[in-house]
C-alpha cells in the first residue's frame, strides 16, 4: 500500500501546537502584567496617601500659626480699633486714621511674621474685614490693600459665615498656597466677644514636597490650570515666580526635581485635567522607567464640592527601573521556555507520526512494540512538561504512578519513589504535614477537587514550594479509590508573594509609628485598621489585631466613657458620621484630664462612600505649655502680681470702657517709702521679702473686680473699677494704715515696718491713652513724698 504524504499532517499539527503555545504565552503574560499593574497601582495609592496626610498636617499648622496672632491682646486692640475706624471713614481702604492703625498693626506683628517665616516657612499673613472680606493688611505685601476678596476666595466667605477656622488650598491674588483662616474676635473685659474679621496664614507647598521627596524617594510636582489661576491672580504677580508651560497649558506651582519640565516640554506627559481620581502610568526616559502617579489638586471649594473641576494636578514619579527590568526579564525567560517546549513537542510529534506510519504497515506483529514505544514517548512528553503528574492509592497511600520528569523537578528517580511507600509524607515540610498531606480529609473537598500548596524536599537538599491540583477518582459503586493530580514548582511565585507580604508589613509598621491614634472603618462600620496608639489612648487592653474586623459601633460605645462629656461627644461623632464631611482639629477633653485633637476624614471614591478615618493626637503637654507661657507673659515672677505690660493692657481696656460707657475707674500709684535704705541695710533678699509681703497685703485688700500690678522696683498701681474718687480715697487710707501696721520679721529676730506713699486719680473720657492718668498719679505720688511720705494725695487735675 502506498502511504499518504506526511508533510501536510506535520504542518497541521505544528500549526495547532503553535496556537496552543501562543495562547499559553499570552495567558501567562496577561497574568504577570495584571500582577505588575496591581503592584504599581498599590504603590501609586501609597504615594497619594502620604501626600494627603502631609497636606492635612500642614493645614493644621497654618491654623495654629494664625491663632498665635489672634490671641495677642495688642493685636486684638489694634485690629478692633482698625475695623471701627474703617467703618467710620466710609469703608473700603479707609482714610488717614485707618492708615495709621494699619501701620501700627504691621509694626506689632512684623517680628512674629519674620520669625514664623524663618521657622515654619510662612509666606502669607493677611487681615480681612467683614462682610465682604476686604483686605485690610497684607503683611507679606503691606502696600496692597482695600480689595474685596469674598467673590474670589471661598475660604474667607466660609469663615465669615461659620465663624470657625477653615483650611485648604486656594489660589490668591498674589500667590497660591495652603491656607488656614481663623475668625478674629475681640474680647471685652466683661467676657463677651465681638467678631472683628478673619486672619489668614498661608504657605507654599515647596518645603512639604521636598520633605516627601526625601522620605519617599519620589519626585513631586504640583501644576495649576491656566484658567483656575488666571481667574484669581493679579497681573502684578511675578510671572517668573512659577513656571508657565505651554505644552501642558498649565503653571508649575512647585516641583522637587527638574525632570518634570523636560518631560512636559517634550510632550512625554500631560497633566490630567478632569474626570479622574488616580491615574497611574509608566514613562521611559534616558534608560530608566518611572512610575507616574497623577491625582487631582483640589482647592478649598473643590474639597467642599467634589463635583467641581480640580484646579490642577499633583504629579509624583518614582524610579521603577529595577522592577520593570526584572519583569521584562521574566517575560523573556517565559517566551524562551515556551519556544523550547514548542520545538521539543513538535519534534516529538513528528517522530511519533513517523513511527505511527511505520506501525500501520506492520499491523499486528508490531502493534505491541508500537504500544511500548508510545508509552515511552508519553513519558518523554511528561518529562518535558512543567507539571509532574501522579496518582496515589487512597487505600495504601502509596504512589502508583509518577511522571518521569520528577527527576528533573525534584531530583528523585521514579524507582526511588515507587520503592518508598512513605515517600510523599517523608518529604513534605513538617510545618505543612498537618494541613496538606494526602491524608487530608478529601471528603470535605468541593467537587472532590482541591488545590494545595506546600514545601517539598528536593533531593539536592533544598526546599521547593509546590502547587498541587488533585482530584478524587471513584469506581462504579462511588467508592473513592485513587487520587490523581499534578504539581508544579511555584517557588518564585511564593517568594514574590512573600515580598508583597513584607511590603504590606512595612506599610503597617509605618501606620503603627504614625504620631497619633488611627482607626479606619469601612462603609459597613467594620474596623479595617487600628494602631497601638489608639488602644493606648482609649486604655484598651485588647490587642490591636483582635479589633480588626470587629463592629466599629461597639468599639465606639466602649471608648465613649473615656471622654469628659460622653453624651456630647456621642452626639458630635454621630453627626460627623451622618454628614460625612471632613472635620479637623476638634479639641476634646478626656475624663482623666487629657486634651486630644481629633480629625475626621470620610474616605470615598467618586460618589461611593468607602469608610471613614478617625485620628486622635494627644496635645495635653502643648496646652499645658501654652497656659504656662500665658502665665509667664502676664505675671511678675517675684510678687506673683500682674507685670507692667499686663497691667497696662487691662488698664487700657478700662479706659476704653470709660470712653464708651462713661464708666467710673479710679487709679492709685503706690511707692514704698525709703525702700532703697531697706536694701542697703538688710540686703536685696530681705528687700524682696518686703515686696512679697507688701504685695500680699495689697492683694488681700482688693475686691474681685479690682486689679493690681507691679510697674517696676518698689512702684505699684491699683485700678478700682466702679469706685469714684471719694471711695478710692477711703480705700487708699485703709490700705496705707494696714501697711503701716504690718510687722515684717527680720532674720535677727527684730521687726521691720514700712510705710507707703499713694497718688490717686480717676480715668477721664478725655484721656488719649493710659499714659495720661498714669502721669497724673505719678505727679500726685511725687507730691505725697514731697509732703513727708506715708500719705495719700489726690491729683487736682481730673477732667471728667
Amino acid at each position: 500500500m502506498r502511504s499518504r504524504p506526511l508533510f501536510p499532517v506535520i504542518l497541521q499539527v505544528s500549526g495547532l501546537l503553535a496556537v496552543i503555545f501562543i495562547a499559553i504565552f499570552f495567558l501567562f503574560q496577561t497574568i504577570n502584567r495584571n500582577d505588575l499593574e496591581t503592584s504599581l497601582q498599590r504603590d501609586s495609592q501609597s504615594l497619594k496617601s502620604a501626600y494627603d496626610i502631609s497636606i492635612s498636617n500642614l493645614s493644621q499648622q497654618m491654623v495654629v500659626l494664625a491663632s498665635v496672632f489672634t490671641s495677642d491682646p495688642q493685636v486684638q486692640e489694634l485690629f478692633f480699633a482698625a475695623r471701627n475706624m474703617v467703618r467710620a471713614e466710609g469703608g473700603g481702604r479707609g482714610a488717614e486714621e485707618s492708615a495709621r492703625l494699619r501701620a501700627a498693626l504691621f509694626q506689632q506683628v512684623s517680628d512674629g511674621w519674620i520669625s514664623m517665616q524663618n521657622s515654619f516657612g510662612l509666606r502669607q499673613l493677611h487681615f480681612h474685614l467683614p462682610p465682604d472680606s476686604t483686605s485690610f493688611l497684607r503683611v507679606h505685601v503691606p502696600d496692597q490693600f482695600g480689595d474685596k476678596l469674598s467673590d474670589v476666595r471661598p475660604i474667607l466667605a466660609a469663615t465669615n459665615h461659620t465663624l470657625t477656622a477653615q483650611t485648604g488650598f486656594e489660589i490668591g491674588r498674589f500667590y497660591s498656597g495652603l491656607r488656614g483662616v481663623v475668625p478674629f474676635f475681640y474680647e471685652f473685659s466683661d467676657g463677651h466677644r465681638e467678631y472683628v474679621g478673619t486672619l489668614e496664614a498661608g504657605t507654599s507647598l515647596d518645603d512639604m514636597i521636598e520633605r516627601l521627596d526625601r522620605d519617599l524617594g519620589a519626585g513631586i510636582a504640583v501644576t495649576l490650570s491656566h484658567h483656575a489661576r488666571d481667574a484669581v491672580s493679579w497681573d502684578e504677580l511675578d510671572p517668573e515666580e512659577r513656571t508657565s508651560n505651554h505644552e501642558c497649558r498649565c503653571y508649575i506651582e512647585a516641583s522637587t526635581r527638574p525632570d518634570l519640565l523636560t518631560w512636559l516640554d517634550n510632550g512625554l506627559i500631560s497633566p490630567q485635567q478632569s474626570g479622574f481620581a488616580l491615574n497611574t502610568s509608566l514613562l521611559e526616559w534616558e534608560g530608566k522607567t518611572y512610575l507616574m502617579t497623577q491625582f487631582p489638586m483640589r482647592d478649598f471649594l473643590g474639597e467642599q464640592q467634589p463635583s467641581r473641576e480640580p484646579v490642577g494636578t499633583v504629579i509624583m514619579w518614582q524610579d521603577k527601573t529595577e522592577l520593570i527590568s526584572s519583569w521584562r526579564k521574566n517575560q523573556r525567560y517565559l517566551l524562551l521556555s515556551l519556544l523550547v517546549a514548542f520545538f521539543v513537542a513538535t519534534t516529538l510529534v513528528i517522530w511519533l507520526l513517523n513511527l505511527m506510519r511505520k506501525g500501520l504497515q506492520h499491523r499486528v506483529d508490531i502493534a505491541t512494540e508500537e504500544l511500548e514505544k508510545t508509552h515511552t514517548q508519553l513519558d518523554s512528553l511528561l518529562a518535558a512538561s512543567p507539571a509532574v503528574t501522579y496518582s496515589v492509592s487512597l487505600e495504601t497511600h502509596k504512589v502508583t504512578y509518577i511522571a518521569p520528569n520528577v527527576m528533573h523537578k525534584l531530583g528523585y528517580k521514579v524507582n526511588e519513589v515507587y520503592a518508598n511507600p512513605n515517600w510523599w509524607s517523608d518529604n513534605i515540610h513538617p510545618d505543612d504535614v498537618g494541613k496538606d498531606t494526602i491524608q487530608a480529609d478529601w471528603s470535605q473537598w468541593e467537587d472532590d477537587r482541591t488545590v494545595r500548596r506546600y514545601r517539598f524536599y528536593h533531593a539536592l537538599g533544598n526546599w521547593l514550594w509546590l502547587e498541587d491540583r488533585c482530584k478524587v477518582v471513584r469506581n462504579q459503586q462511588g467508592v473513592a479509590t485513587e487520587l490523581v493530580g499534578s504539581f508544579v514548582d511555584v517557588t518564585e511565585q511564593q517568594e514574590t508573594e512573600e515580598k508583597l507580604r513584607v511590603t504590606r508589613k512595612r506599610l503597617e509598621l509605618i501606620i503603627e509609628d504614625f504620631p497619633g491614634a488611627l482607626m479606619i472603618e469601612d462603609e459597613r462600620r467594620c474596623v479595617v485598621l487600628v494602631n497601638t496608639a489608639y488602644c493606648r489612648i482609649f486604655r484598651f487592653e485588647k490587642n490591636m489585631r483582635t479589633l480588626v474586623g470587629s463592629d466599629a459601633r461597639k468599639l465606639m460605645s466602649e471608648s465613649i466613657s473615656a471622654f469628659d462629656e460622653p453624651e456630647t461627644q456621642q452626639t458630635q461623632m454621630d453627626s460627623l458620621l451622618e454628614m460625612k464631611q471632613p472635620s479637623f482639629n476638634d479639641e476634646v477633653i478626656f475624663a482623666d484630664g487629657r486634651t486630644m485633637e481629633r480629625d475626621f476624614l470620610p474616605v470615598s471614591e467618586g460618589s461611593e462612600h468607602l469608610g471613614v478615618l478617625w485620628v486622635y493626637r494627644d496635645i495635653t503637654l502643648r496646652k499645658q505649655r501654652e497656659s504656662e507661657l500665658r502665665r509667664l507673659a502676664t505675671t511678675d515672677t517675684l510678687t506673683g502680681l500682674a507685670n507692667r505690660r499686663y497691667f497696662l493692657d487691662r488698664l487700657t481696656q478700662e479706659l476704653l470702657r470709660t470712653r464708651r460707657y462713661d464708666a467710673i475707674v479710679s487709679l492709685l500709684m503706690l511707692d514704698i517709702d525709703h525702700f532703697k535704705s531697706i536694701n542697703d541695710r538688710f540686703g536685696h533678699a530681705q528687700g524682696d521679702e518686703v515686696l512679697k509681703i507688701f504685695s500680699q497685703v495689697c492683694q488681700n485688700s482688693l475686691r474681685e473686680v479690682d486689679f493690681i500690678g507691679r510697674l517696676g522696683g518698689e512702684e505699684f498701681a491699683i485700678a478700682l473699677p466702679g469706685t469714684d474718687i471719694e471711695g478710692a480715697l477711703q480705700f487708699a487710707e485703709r490700705l496705707r494704715s494696714t501697711i503701716e501696721e504690718t510687722v515684717i520679721p527680720l532674720p535677727d529676730g527684730t521687726d521691720l515696718r514700712v510705710t507707703v506713699s499713694i497718688g490717686l486719680t480717676r480715668l477721664s473720657i478725655t484721656d488719649l491713652n493710659v499714659d495720661t492718668p498714669l502721669a497724673r498719679t505719678d505727679a500726685a505720688l511725687y507730691e505725697a513724698k514731697h509732703l513727708g511720705r506715708n500719705r495719700v494725695v489726690v491729683t487736682s487735675k481730673v477732667v471728667v
